[in-house]
């Protein structure tokens, strides 16, 4: 049976905490292991956590100082034990199907190289209600250039395979990085490795607080987010950062095509020719209209 070590990040998460530990400690047909790291709770997570690390040996948790989620996640995943088959994150407040893993090793046992699975994932309300609503409505088309301008991988579904694990070994964590699944996506493709998606869902994606309930859903939500993206300061993303923070951390993996572009978007507010050339680049592709003029205008714009 292969063993897989679910990474967690917590903070503050004591509303939803429990319901997610025992979704993942309920998946089937898997040898399942949980690894917290705590980012500084104030309220009842260490009590949650110290519930269930001395109930079960399957869940261990540490803290450490406040790095925020994206670089919380990177600690675990630089800083695990390389000793399991799969590895795979998971959020703090969403509810896992039993099969959720299992579905995902499924899919990568068949490959032998770098390799993160992800899927679609159900839009339910804080009490768990489903919207009906999924969070993807297309299959993306996750090509390299495709995932460094626009990322969209969801990192609550991602499962990697040990291979693209053991790549982490040893790395620093990114001094800028946006969020844990947009690099390590971007780092899968980079070096040559496959992202394998599910178009099913097979968790439920809790939206609460300060999230919007049925993401990319509305023609207005659309309009609104790539009008943001164009003409906002973009204090998230900078393109330039995250493509020279790639070059830094991976230079000597990096194939020659990804290399080749990440060279083109470090500099490509430099001057129009090279946001001409970003924005026109091949293969740069995003399988809907309104979203690829938007952001071909980004680019040209300089708003990335």
């Amino acid at each position: 049976m292969a063993t897989v070590l679910v990474m967690m990040s917590t903070y503050n998460g004591e509303k939803f905490l429990q319901e997610q530990v025992d979704s993942i400690l309920n998946q089937e047909n898997c040898d399942v292991h949980l690894l917290i790291r705590d980012d500084g709770s104030k309220d009842e997570t260490i009590k949650i956590l110290d519930k269930y690390s001395s109930q079960d040996s399957r869940v261990s948790w540490y803290t450490g100082e406040n790095l925020r989620s994206a670089k919380s996640f990177m600690h675990l995943l630089i800083h695990c034990e390389k000793i399991y088959d799969y590895y795979a994150f998971a959020d703090q407040d969403d509810v896992w199907d039993v099969d959720k893993l299992s579905v995902a090793i499924g899919m990568l046992e068949q490959e032998a190289g770098p390799a993160l699975y992800c899927s679609n994932s159900m839009l339910v309300n804080e009490k768990l209600e489903d919207s009906e609503e999924h969070l993807y409505k297309h299959v993306p088309n996750f090509t390299f250039s495709r995932v460094l301008i626009a990322g969209q991988i969801q990192g609550a579904t991602i499962v990697l395979n040990s291979e693209f694990a053991n790549y982490f070994e040893h790395k620093a964590i990114p001094n800028y990085i946006p969020m844990h699944d947009y690099y390590v996506s971007a780092v899968c493709l980079a070096v040559g490795g496959k992202i394998f998606y599910d178009s099913n869902s097979h968790m439920k994606y809790r939206q609460h607080g300060n999230n919007v309930f049925g993401i990319d859903t509305s023609f207005l939500g659309k309009v609104k987010r790539n009008l943001n993206t164009m003409f906002q300061t973009n204090d998230f993303f900078d393109l330039q950062r995250f493509s020279q923070e790639l070059i830094n951390l991976n230079q000597s993996s990096l194939d020659k095509d990804s290399k080749v572009l990440l060279n083109l978007a470090k500099d490509y507010k430099k001057s129009f020719t090279n946001r001409f050339k970003l924005a026109f680049y091949k293969g740069l592709s995003f399988g809907r209209l309104n979203q690829e003029i938007s952001f071909r205008l980004a680019v040209l714009l300089g708003r990335l």
